[in-house]
């Protein structure tokens, strides 16, 4: 039965993914900070951020698997203690090993975030509503992204450690709010046309790794273009403290674009369309970013347009999951979308960082049969609409 109850978890379960996301992006506003304090080169400065994505990697499949069996509360909670201890060793950490350590930690909790959250959402949500709920979810990521940027380097004047209590306050907030609001529906939301499927048959499903290997490839595209951006920019004559920011703003598009989003994937019915669509334009645009980086103004609009079709996509994969393997199965299916993400998170920076001295056109150009690519994937999904 469906029951108004269905907001409350849809507010908790964007409220800890927010936190988890505060706690992923706390070093980048900070970093020069951290650098000073600890003694650290790029490098081991670096893998404060990449300690998020191997913990993810590591940690999504086995999450897919004991939410399907346990429920997302109980995996949920876990994950949430662990953002907690995380947090807090973090803040008393002594040396950088510490800091490190507490990072791990907390990669696994925003791993699993983005597992168990959309899990319980599906659960809770009936499918003519799904696209809608999981729209407004799509945005945490960007959304936890944006404030800690505004606060951390607020929070830092004083001593960096501040930022580190506030994100656990957080964190202890969201675990609490989410132990004692969130409970287990008196039944799934199903339509005629769903099928549960067993764990295995999951793991084993095709249109499944399809759809999750274009999602690899558009993360690997976006993540890429993203991180290596602001560089390029600086290199052309683009002051240094402007250019992170216009590379922020396709990420920040997807935060007002994610609910849309979901809306047209209700509409229309399909969630195929929007990913292929997304994929193919901006696979198009990519290369194209040389004629607009002439002009202020002009870039604005390009990466205005470019964040446009990259926040139709994120919503209609987060749906594909139950959408193929069913609401009681579609942590497996989470799971699997979130460990080949970070492989695209991981590998994008790294692999545009081998092929930019061979020329920043060629390097960004290549990115858009990677697109195109990812696009194939999911069209060959036979079985999602």
């Amino acid at each position: 039965m469906v029951t108004k109850y269905r907001w409350v978890i849809l507010t908790i379960a964007v409220f800890v993914s927010v936190v988890a996301a505060i706690d992923y992006f706390k070093p980048p506003p900070i970093m020069p900070t951290l650098i000073e304090t600890f003694g650290l080169d790029y490098a081991t400065a670096g893998l404060l951020m990449s300690s998020f994505s191997i913990s993810a990697v590591i940690i999504s499949l086995p999450t897919g698997s004991l939410t399907e069996r346990f429920g997302p509360k109980k995996v949920g909670t876990i994950m949430l203690v662990c953002l907690v201890i995380g947090s807090i060793v973090g803040s008393f950490a002594p040396n950088y090993v510490t800091l490190l350590a507490s990072r791990f930690l907390e990669g696994f909790a925003f791993g699993s975030a983005l597992i168990f959250a959309p899990a319980l959402i599906t659960t809770w949500f009936p499918p003519n509503e799904l696209g809608k709920a999981l729209g407004i979810f799509a945005p945490c990521v960007p959304i936890g992204m944006l404030l800690s940027y505004a606060m951390a380097p607020i929070l830092a004047v004083t001593s960096w450690q501040n930022m580190w209590w506030f994100a656990a306050l957080l964190s202890i907030t969201a675990c609490v709010l989410f132990i004692a609001l969130v409970k287990t529906p008196s039944t799934l939301p199903t339509d005629k046309e769903e099928k549960e499927t067993s764990k295995m048959a999951a793991y084993k499903n095709a249109d499944m790794w399809l759809v999750a290997f274009g999602w690899l490839c558009f993360n690997f595209a976006a993540i890429g273009f993203s991180t290596w951006l602001p560089t390029y920019l600086t290199e052309i004559g683009y002051l240094a403290t402007l250019a992170p920011l216009v590379a922020m703003i396709p990420m920040v598009m997807c935060i007002p674009i994610g609910p849309i989003a979901g809306a047209v994937v209700d509409k229309i019915k399909s969630i195929k369309k929007p990913i292929v669509v997304s994929c193919i334009f901006s696979g198009t645009v990519f290369p194209l970013y040389m004629y607009f980086t002439g002009n202020f103004w002009a870039l604005i609009a390009y990466t205005i347009v470019l964040g446009t079709a990259w926040g139709f996509i994120p919503a209609p994969v987060l749906a594909s999951s139950g959408a193929l393997l069913g609401p009681k199965s579609a942590s497996v299916g989470l799971g699997i979308l979130n460990f080949m993400s970070n492989i695209g998170y991981l590998t994008g920076p790294l692999v545009l960082g081998i092929i930019i001295p061979m020329g920043w056109s060629v390097a960004f150009t290549m990115l858009a049969p990677v697109c195109f690519i990812g696009a194939i994937a999911v069209i060959i999904a036979r079985k999602l609409k």
